[in-house]
């Protein structure tokens, strides 16, 4: 069975043939390109020239003036504006979480195009909270268990410090937005809202846009495509299923929930493809079920399973996907891959809380905010900590029979000079006892232990390296 990458990889070459280099191909993510690039290569005998691969958010960042602000700096700068709207004391530490929920509440609005001065009028003169005739019996005890004071028939104090704050909303709305246009960055709605707002579309720098697997989409998506349609600037590809598009019929008296964004989608911008492409979920599947007693066991089951499905073939390791219901067992199946496969696609996230990295930050801090004590001594619990920790054990040979000596001689405090006994300890165990000082020394402890996972290049790779170089055209050309 062809993928839908596949599928449309042959449908554009079909269509548009060697003409692509004033083509772009725009994905929902960057996961997509580099797949897609193999099926499109592979529809030509001779070199051609590869389309422009831009997700949809890349495409609006070249075509906006503003930079993407940091999130933290964009959390910075809606708080300045929203003390000042507010004229309300509040720390940043306790203001972080509920700015970041204004920006996304923002993002929204701009990636809908609402007006903003209607949505966030005063609650006051449209009566809304005066009027709850629009609520059940059963939604207003539900009300009643989170907020136990609000009580529909008079003022109370929840209401007024709703409203007081709701009033305020259009202000920081429209004050944030001045302030990071005089900073020359932008949160991601507003980036897209400015550029959906004075787009040309026969100004656009490709000749053609072909927009691949995208699903639900906003106003300012629906925007885009609308005028680049309308400039005969545009192709589209949905990836679906007909069981979720078909219409209403006496075995499925309604149209499936999980069609309506895409029916809606085709609808206003026509699929390039013929329905009868993906008509698969109603076709017979093979599906075998093991029996595990454990989660772990899973995971351990994993190496025989890709040499029973893969075999001596290691391209088909392409064409199959290990879908995890607990991310939990991310670690123990990639410990579990076997050493035949030299590549892996790793499509989700990692915590970093689960990371070396992180841990050894955290007893850092431990260390130097609550192990170090007056003259000059650390804790003992605090100092084995970071002695027992993988980083250190690698960047200090003294690290374990410190420890070892420590512990024979119970130095529940020991000093600085007995802990410093090669330079890496010197420098680990140097108290920081102000904000500036502890944030340079933990960049300076991470840089130094970066240095665990720096390869060094030998003679084969710098002959690598040459070859590529040489065929870096042909490979451009491919």
């Amino acid at each position: 069975m062809k993928t839908f990458l596949q599928i449309v990889a042959e449908d554009i070459y079909s269509k548009v043939g060697n003409d692509l280099a004033n083509t772009a191909i725009v994905f929902p993510n960057k996961r997509a390109r580099l797949f897609f690039n193999e099926h499109l290569a592979s529809q030509s005998d001779t070199p051609l020239w590869s389309p422009a691969y831009i997700s949809i958010s890349e495409l609006f960042q070249q075509l906006s003036p503003y930079k993407l602000g940091d999130p933290i700096q964009l959390v910075c700068e809606v708080y300045k504006v929203f003390c000042q709207a507010t004229e309300k004391i509040e720390t940043l530490d306790d203001f972080y979480f509920w700015g970041e929920l204004l920006i996304s509440d923002f993002d929204d609005v701009d990636k809908n195009l609402v007006n903003a001065d209607k949505l966030f009028c005063n609650l006051r003169q449209l009566k809304e909270m005066d009027d709850f005739s629009f609520l059940t019996d059963e939604q207003v005890a539900i009300i009643k268990q989170f907020f136990k004071n609000f009580n529909i028939d008079r003022e109370t104090e929840l209401k007024r410090r709703f409203i007081s704050l709701w009033n305020k909303l259009g202000e920081v709305y429209t004050n944030y937005r001045q302030r990071l246009h005089t900073l020359g960055i932008a949160y991601e709605g507003m980036m897209y809202r400015e550029v959906i707002e004075h787009l040309q579309a026969d100004k656009l720098p490709y000749n053609r846009y072909i927009f691949v697997g995208f699903n639900v989409l906003n106003e300012v998506e629906k925007t885009l495509f609308k005028q680049l349609q309308t400039a005969g600037k545009a192709m589209f590809y949905w990836d679906y299923d007909t069981f979720y598009t078909q219409p209403a019929q006496a075995s499925l008296p309604y149209i499936h929930e999980a069609g309506e964004f895409i029916l809606r989608n085709m609808a206003l911008f026509p699929n390039e493809l013929s329905p009868e492409l993906f008509d698969q979920l109603r076709k017979e599947k093979k599906i075998s079920y093991i029996a595990s007693p454990t989660e772990n066991g899973q995971a351990r089951y994993l190496p025989q399973w890709i040499r029973e499905v893969v075999g001596n073939n290691n391209n088909n390791l392409k064409e199959n996907a290990v879908v995890l219901c607990n991310e939990a067992l991310l670690l123990p199946i990639l410990h579990s891959i076997p050493e035949e496969v030299k590549h892996a696609n790793i499509t989700m996230g990692f915590p970093l809380s689960q990371t070396p990295t992180y841990s050894f930050v955290c007893r850092l801090l431990e260390l130097q905010l609550n192990g170090y004590r007056q003259h000059n001594r650390y804790e003992f619990r605090y100092v084995v900590n970071v002695l027992r920790h993988p980083f250190t054990r690698q960047l200090s040979p003294h690290a374990e029979a410190l420890e070892k000596e420590l512990t024979k001689k119970n130095r529940f405090f020991p000093t600085t000079n007995e802990l410093q006994a090669d330079e890496w300890l010197n420098e680990l165990f140097t108290p920081h006892t102000d904000a500036q000082s502890l944030c340079q020394y933990l960049s300076e402890m991470l840089c130094k232990a970066s240095a665990i996972y720096r390869i060094v290049p030998t003679e084969d790779d710098e002959e690598r390296e040459e070859s590529a170089s040489e065929d870096v055209f042909s490979q451009l050309m491919r």
